[in-house]
């Protein structure tokens, strides 16, 4: 079925089912500015991988791209939290793997490892309101520290954010806000 509505073509598809199609129709509406701007957010935030379709798998927003030293594969580090639920997504060039555990409840300041298909991630996410220079500090076995400053990434997190791949060789990881640790591991 199609018509013009407010000077937009509205096209709906469906099953065979013609009454189905027909009341999916009839329950159309404009999208707010919010749903929107999230739906433009999330088309912004696609994955360029060489030779492989862009895509987000599970909402999220890509946050970290490496490459794995055992396959020699590109990937990116997607999260996103969905009904108060942390998502996590490894996406490379042959595959994806997304996780949504309950134990994974989002609660600020967030400073999570997760292992996913065989590589350590951390991911530090902050609340916007309380965001006073937030960075994430890794401090290496030699005692070398790298700093990783959060940023707002939009809608899919909750405030500001960072993700990395965890050395081998790591010892403190540290979530600094204003001067102060607030989480560490």
């Amino acid at each position: 079925m199609a018509w013009v509505e407010g000077g937009r073509l509205i096209v709906v598809t469906g099953p065979d089912d013609v009454a189905a199609t027909l009341a999916l129709a009839e329950s159309v509406r404009p999208a707010t500015t919010d749903e929107w701007a999230e739906v433009t957010a999330l088309a912004q935030r696609q994955i360029d991988v060489p030779d492989s379709t862009n895509v987000v798998f599970g909402g999220g927003v890509k946050l970290y791209t490496g490459v794995d030293e055992a396959t020699g594969e590109t990937f990116s580090f997607s999260a996103g939290v969905f009904d108060g639920d942390l998502t996590t997504c490894i996406e490379e060039q042959s595959s994806a793997t997304c996780s949504t555990s309950p134990n994974d409840t989002v609660q600020l300041p967030l400073l999570w490892v997760g292992n996913r298909v065989g590589l350590r991630l951390v991911l530090a996410v902050v609340d916007a309101a309380v965001a006073d220079e937030p960075e994430l500090r890794i401090t290496l076995a030699d005692g070398t520290v790298s700093t990783f400053p959060l940023e707002d990434v939009g809608p899919s997190l909750p405030g500001p954010a960072v993700a990395t791949q965890l050395p081998a060789d790591h010892g403190a990881v540290e979530l600094w806000i204003g001067g102060k640790v607030v989480a560490s591991l």
